[in-house]
């Protein structure tokens, strides 16, 4: 989504991106909407049959050019790409159900052809669990992962249906 259209949403997705773009939690860490190179999205659907999303950090990776904020260089592959993380991540939970989003206080760090966690073991780790309308935000380049809803006596396959909309 390009940052012109934050103050102009077209859809819902792009509505929920403006509001909290101006939201107290975000101005907290810091971030000023102004400032934005713009915002992806997805939404993410787990069915009860399915796995939840592993442990990573998000970002992207781009074919080295220059040496830009939040950039490191990784050439695994032999292929010598930019790796960008986004300054700030967030969910927005859509339902109830699923698994609790982990959060951990370790950033990958890449080097020229492999990449490690550090700190090497967390000393923080910070548990949301899916709340519909709750919002989660966090560090960009922060290790995460979704993990599996906890168990039940009934233990309803719909109570393992997660979604919610990333916004990295």
């Amino acid at each position: 989504m390009p940052v012109e259209r934050i103050l102009n949403p077209l859809n819902g997705v792009e509505r929920a991106i403006s509001v909290l773009s101006t939201s107290s939690a975000l101005r907290s860490t810091g971030m000023v909407a102004q400032e934005f190179a713009g915002a992806e999205w997805w939404v993410q659907d787990v069915g009860p049959e399915e796995n939840p999303k592993g442990f990573h950090t998000d970002c992207n990776f781009q074919t080295k050019t220059g040496n830009a904020r939040n950039e490191n260089v990784y050439q695994g592959n032999a292929c010598r790409c930019a790796v960008f993380h986004p300054t700030v991540a967030s969910v927005l939970y859509l339902v109830n159900n699923g698994g609790a989003t982990a959060i951990f206080g370790q950033a990958k760090q890449f080097f020229s052809d492999y990449s490690i966690l550090q700190p090497r073991l967390p000393t923080e780790v910070c548990i949301v669990n899916p709340k519909r309308n709750r919002v989660l935000v966090f560090e960009g380049d922060r290790y995460h992962a979704v993990l599996h809803p906890a168990s039940s006596y009934e233990d309803s396959s719909c109570q393992r249906v997660r979604s919610s909309l990333a916004l990295p």
